[in-house]
């Protein structure tokens, strides 16, 4: 059983010299792990919008928390204000003894002469996994609006045990990203393990990105190089539901590699997150967006909608085009996903009156009247407008 000590604010200090306010980014918690016979901090983040909506979200866990936490916050607002991925919640953890909780097996120096030592207190990644899976999760789950979809990421030790997390239990994540993992640790266990898990034909319905800096060419892992053995293992695939990918990056060391890495990894796991235009059809039809987020929630495990503007900005793409056909048929899609929407009644009433079909155009328009005028809405003087407007033409002989 998990102990919820009292929350902490955790924030991102501007000192208020000139009399501001602090920028509050997360707050920091502490949760008793009774298999670990330890208090751990955690840090989480939710989006700036996440008070304002009752939509449920991915959640990104990341190990050696403190070090990640304000980087990977403001990679995954850019990617969401970008329309690539959708919003995230944030976990970090922070690190009590790194060696024990990130390494999933005993691990072994070479010293003098060539003897072998055991690394002390290494190998307890499955203790730590299990306070994670037991303890963090459901307390997690229990207090934010979450999706069924759970993402790890950890660097250098910590990309060690997101390949065993893949591993051995399939079921905790589905997606990670694995930065620098040190491949070495064990006489190259993290690459035997995954392997054998591949083989297996139970479906693993989970995305892996892995990387590596410079290292294995700078030699700061031990040889032989083992990265380009997980590239190969990963391009060859797996069970129902994987995708492996993989990148290298020469340019950039053990340390440096974290940034893009984590980025290029959430695009990856998150493509096709927003419909891409296609160049001979750069207005999306309605048949466009069900099908391509048909496939997107499939894969993903969960119901992925576009968002309201991308379909608004296609229907008055489509209207400008002269389909009004089309238009309409992409604006009622519109108010399918997002029946409490004022301005998706008010743009399907915008096609069905270039359409010509007035009646249907002014029932649309006195709805968004209606609801606008309920709400406040600043646009209702607009929406008024367009039903008068309506009103005039059908009234004329």
């Amino acid at each position: 059983m998990a102990r919820l000590i009292p929350r902490m604010l955790f924030l991102l200090i501007f000192l208020p010299l000139l009399g501001g306010e602090p920028i509050i980014v997360g707050e920091r918690i502490r949760l008793r792990a009774e298999n670990l016979q330890e208090d751990r901090d955690i840090l989480i983040s939710v989006p700036a919008a996440y008070g304002r909506t009752q939509q449920a979200l991915p959640v990104l866990y990341v190990t050696d928390g403190d070090q990640h936490f304000l980087q990977l916050r403001g990679t995954l607002d850019f990617l969401a204000r970008n329309g690539l991925a959708p919003e995230v919640i944030l976990v970090g953890i922070s690190n009590t003894h790194r060696t024990r909780d990130l390494t999933p097996t005993k691990g072994f120096a070479i010293g003098p002469g060539g003897r072998k030592t055991e690394i002390p207190r290494s190998g307890g990644g499955d203790a730590f996994l299990d306070f994670v899976e037991h303890a963090l999760i459901p307390r997690v789950e229990a207090t934010y609006r979450t999706l069924p979809f759970r993402i790890l990421a950890g660097h250098s030790l910590g990309g060690t045990l997101a390949l065993h997390a893949v591993a051995t239990r399939p079921h905790l994540f589905q997606a990670c990203i694995a930065i620098s993992p040190a491949l070495h640790w064990d006489e190259g266990y993290p690459v035997r393990k995954l392997e054998e898990r591949l083989r297996m034909k139970e479906p693993l319905r989970c995305t892996l990105f892995a990387t590596m800096g410079n290292e294995e060419l700078r030699g700061f892992y031990p040889s032989p190089a083992r990265f380009p053995q997980l590239r190969k293992l990963l391009k060859r695939g797996g069970p129902e539901g994987f995708q492996g990918l993989s990148q290298d990056y020469p340019d950039e060391d053990h340390g440096t590699v974290v940034f893009d890495s984590e980025y290029r990894g959430l695009r990856a796991i998150f493509e096709a997150w927003r419909l891409p235009v296609d160049r001979d059809a750069p207005r999306p039809e309605a048949g466009a967006f069900r099908s391509h987020y048909a496939k997107l929630s499939a894969r993903l495990g969960f119901t992925v909608a576009p968002q309201e503007p991308w379909v608004n900005q296609a229907g008055y793409q489509l209207l400008e085009a002269g389909d009004a056909a089309e238009a309409i048929q992409v604006f009622r899609y519109n108010l399918e996903l997002y029946p409490a929407s004022i301005n998706a009644r008010d743009s399907l009433g915008e096609g069905l009156e270039r359409a010509g079909k007035l009646k249907e155009a002014l029932a649309c328009y006195e709805d968004a009247c209606a609801l606008g005028a309920a709400s406040l809405d600043p646009l209702l003087p607009a929406y008024t407008a367009h039903a008068e407007r309506v009103r005039k033409a059908l009234a004329r002989p």
